[in-house]
């Protein structure tokens, strides 16, 4: 099963998922990191297997034979910015490991899969962001689940200001830290359009069918891993 996180920056995705995961470990599952999957793939040749580039253009390769429509809107959204495309095709290809190689793993999670990686491309297209998205999941593969941890842009600034202070020890100025979050992130509208999007995506992705958890980004780390842990044992 593919679980991918969505949330804002500091909304505790890895935090989240490293909990999840230890979670579903102990009840006998087994999980592998989106990222673990490239030495897991044991389906091709061993001249290929052997070769991360070979191997990682072979299966985005069948991934985009499988998904032409989902993978144009890639390159549409993506032109912009070369480096977060290069994100999310790596996304892509590991999920093709996944659905190539049955009974590879119970879980595989990722906290910045597709949707995650394909929003942060979208917020930079100002006209017709909405509509994108929505292409965009309409063509998008079926993923297991989506666990939106919802935040909002004022929370994800105080927190990731409170993260760089306690980094920092002091050794910079509020206004550094702010622009540090600026420059990284976005400023307030570019984070509450982030978000919005997220909360569009989320329901555009459940009218198709995939499984969307959505949770409380504040509320304690151990609740929030039981509510997930239970729905996607349903």
């Amino acid at each position: 099963m593919f679980v991918e996180f969505l949330g804002l920056h500091a909304s505790g995705k890895t935090t989240i998922r490293t909990a999840l995961t230890s979670a579903l470990a102990a009840a006998g599952s087994k999980i592998a990191p989106l990222e673990k999957l490239d030495a897991m793939d044991t389906a091709l040749p061993g001249y290929i297997r052997r070769n991360a580039l070979p191997r990682a253009i072979y299966r985005l390769d069948e991934f985009s034979t499988k998904h032409p429509e989902f993978t144009r809107l890639i390159d549409l959204i993506g032109e912009q910015s070369p480096s977060h495309k290069a994100l999310l095709l790596s996304v892509c290809a590991r999920y093709q490991i996944l659905q190539s190689v049955p009974g590879i793993c119970d879980y595989a999670i990722t906290d910045e899969g597709m949707l995650h990686r394909a929003i942060h491309l979208m917020t930079h297209h100002s006209d017709n962001s909405e509509s994108m998205l929505d292409a965009f999941c309409d063509a998008m593969p079926q993923t297991a689940t989506v666990i939106l941890l919802d935040l909002s842009a004022a929370c994800c600034i105080e927190r990731a200001t409170a993260r760089l202070s306690a980094r920092a020890k002091g050794t910079q100025t509020p206004v550094a830290i702010s622009r540090r979050i600026k420059r990284a992130h976005g400023d307030m509208t570019t984070l509450t359009k982030r978000r919005d999007l997220m909360l569009r995506a989320a329901a555009r992705v459940d009218d198709h069918g995939i499984k969307v958890i959505q949770a409380d980004a504040t509320a304690p780390v151990a609740t929030t891993v039981s509510k997930i842990k239970a729905a996607l044992s349903r």
